[in-house]
């Protein structure tokens, strides 16, 4: 498999890289719709809105020693919600940016044992959460979040050299702090005098397999599930009068499965493209989500 290309999967993280003093660069575009929703009991609702977002996400990761790599992800989205009864609003912005350094974690065992990375980071409050002209200008939290995620990568051979990558991973993502926020926010559907949130505990763990036709031709498949804590949000209103009032909103825990395959095309070991689309298929509290994605990885 020394010749053989491999993009990555959509989700499946990379570990970090294994060779010191290497760049590599991964523009995402990502086109994403909704128009239903999963209930409580996880029976497919129709929403009262239909959602639609195009983002441009880019990972720059850089080799700092074999053992070591730092990593960083802005992006920046396009986003619209149409009423089903006809009206609609739109929103633009940067989200957070996550910031994470990687360590490699050797086996010295073939390349079927895998090879595992261990990260840690942080999430920097630079996406609008407060103030907003409207609900989809918000791609941030206002807290500055923490980062912990574990990954491992196996190398395997089958039949005539077709290669098969297999990639695990467990991500956990918190918030100690509170986000305070006024006026149109992402927390409270309408405008508020002022409030307090704290943002939720997300999880996601997962499989990406990578399965090689040849050394350039590569079927490459995710299932991942996400996990999203319960938001309690309190937020003080006025009404016509002047008066002020306390208000307590709680939006309970979410959970959602997705499946994404896509194609890769590999020039090299070191550029390549995966096109393919990622769609929820069960969960609770969640939008079913479809979105379509084109990735370039280039490794300088």
């Amino acid at each position: 498999m020394t010749n053989q290309g491999f993009t990555g999967p959509l989700y499946a993280p990379s570990g970090a890289l294994s060779t010191a003093n290497l760049l590599s660069i991964e523009p995402y575009l990502i086109f994403s719709r909704s128009g239903t929703q999963l209930g409580p009991d996880g029976r497919r609702r129709r929403s009262r809105t239909i959602s639609t977002s195009y983002e441009n996400a880019t990972l720059v990761k850089y080799s700092i020693f074999r053992w070591m790599s730092v990593q960083i992800i802005p992006a920046f989205s396009y986003a619209t919600t149409r009423d089903r009864t006809g009206g609609s609003i739109a929103g633009r912005g940067i989200s957070d940016l996550p910031i994470d350094a990687s360590f490699r974690i050797p086996t010295g065992r073939p390349n079927w044992w895998p090879d595992a990375s261990l990260f840690v980071g942080a999430s920097l409050p630079t996406g609008a959460y407060s103030r907003l002209g409207n609900a989809d200008d918000a791609g941030g939290s206002g807290v500055t979040g923490l980062h912990f995620m574990a990954t491992t990568q196996s190398n395997f051979i089958i039949g005539n050299e077709m290669g098969l990558r297999i990639r695990t991973w467990w991500s956990e993502r918190l918030y100690p702090g509170n986000a305070h926020f006024k006026g149109v926010n992402a927390y409270v559907s309408i405008p508020v005098q002022e409030g307090v949130a704290r943002p939720p505990r997300v999880t996601q763990f997962g499989v990406g397999f990578e399965f090689a036709f040849d050394v350039r031709w590569v079927l490459a498949v995710d299932v991942l599930h996400n996990a999203t804590g319960a938001v309690s949000t309190a937020y003080m209103m006025t009404d016509n009068g002047g008066r002020y009032s306390m208000h307590h909103d709680y939006a309970a825990s979410a959970d959602q499965t997705l499946v994404a395959p896509g194609f890769e095309y590999n020039w090299s070991p070191f550029s390549g493209v995966i096109a393919g689309f990622a769609t929820s298929f069960s969960g609770v509290n969640s939008p079913t989500t479809f979105n379509v994605q084109l990735a370039y990885s280039h490794v300088f």
